[in-house]
């Protein structure tokens, strides 16, 4: 039922107002503007519902999705059992300990960003939080259509408002109401796009921010670690030391509010509003696939050169 609900709940609000506005107002209407109004009613409701189940359907990815990561192993073998070369080199992350993450219920490693989601029950790249809307995760893969789901749902609920509004003025300032009873649907969906105009179109605020500062829900109430020095797999060497992180340092995944949303959204502008995955080039085979990011040349620099000293300790 909870995986149930959410989707058959969002498709009746979704189709609930299209009917309304198509048959108790846009039906009944003389006017090419009202024809205009209902066909990007028409469209808004097939992107928003596309995109929707997009985000269901693709998820988050997982680090168990790629083999390499898995161990196998019940327990952190870390020194045992190395990290793959891509992880040791490109991650920044490190637990309170000063080890490089690791899952003990997937039994994987996790590349910087991912976190074990304990409604899915396994770890999500690039997780940003577990919607109960969708009965999954948003993270990395699906993060663009939700993106765009939101967006969406802000601009229907607004043409929405926006019919329904005048279509009840018109209703009252003719005096129709000396004649007639207004339909109480087209009320009800005067109340419900304006419901969800507003309290969609701040969660769409709040998530624009992190989006444009290339942050997650996640790591926005938690405090990311970084590592004490990057030419070291165990930072629990350091452990007496103060170690690195994003409330000393600063988010070290943001790289300007232009270049943050492109590696979401994409490169143009036909990328942003196209429902499909972007298309990366790559140079190897683990670019641009949730497992390391691109970080900020200034809290890069810092890190090399806490690197750099520790080195010269050691």
């Amino acid at each position: 039922i909870t995986v149930l609900f959410p989707k058959v709940l969002v498709v009746s609000l979704y189709s609930y107002a299209l009917y309304v506005e198509t048959v108790d107002i846009v039906f009944l209407k003389d006017g090419i503007l009202w024809s205009v109004g209902g066909a990007i009613s028409l469209i808004l409701y097939a992107y928003g519902l596309y995109t929707y189940f997009q985000v269901v359907r693709i998820g988050c990815g997982s680090p168990l999705d790629f083999p390499e990561l898995c161990t196998g192993l019940e327990e952190d073998s870390s020194f045992q059992n190395e990290p793959p070369q891509f992880i040791s080199e490109r991650s920044i992350q490190v637990k309170s300990a000063g080890t490089l993450r690791y899952c003990k219920k997937c039994h994987c490693w996790k590349p910087d960003r991912s976190h074990h989601c304990s409604s899915c029950n396994r770890c999500q790249l690039k997780m940003d939080h577990h919607c109960p809307w969708f009965a999954q995760c948003v993270g990395y893969r699906n993060y663009k259509f939700f993106i765009q789901f939101l967006i969406c749902t802000v601009l229907y609920s607004l043409v929405n408002l926006v019919i329904s509004g005048i279509d009840i003025y018109d209703f009252f300032k003719s005096e129709k109401y000396k004649e007639v009873t207004i339909l109480l649907n087209v009320i009800l969906l005067g109340v419900l796009a304006l419901t969800m105009f507003f309290a969609v179109g701040v969660f769409m605020g709040f998530t624009l921010y992190f989006l444009f500062h290339n942050m997650t829900t996640i790591e926005h109430y938690d405090m990311v670690r970084y590592r004490n020095n990057l030419n070291l797999i165990n930072d629990a060497y350091y452990s007496l030391s103060q170690q690195p992180n994003s409330d000393t340092m600063g988010n070290a995944f943001d790289l300007g509010w232009k270049q943050n949303w492109r590696e979401v959204m994409g490169a143009n502008w036909l990328e942003w509003i196209k429902p499909s995955e972007n298309q990366y080039k790559r140079m190897d085979y683990y670019d641009n696939r949730g497992l390391y990011f691109d970080v900020d040349n200034e809290v890069l620099t810092k890190l090399q050169r806490n690197t750099a000293l520790q080195q010269q300790l050691l």
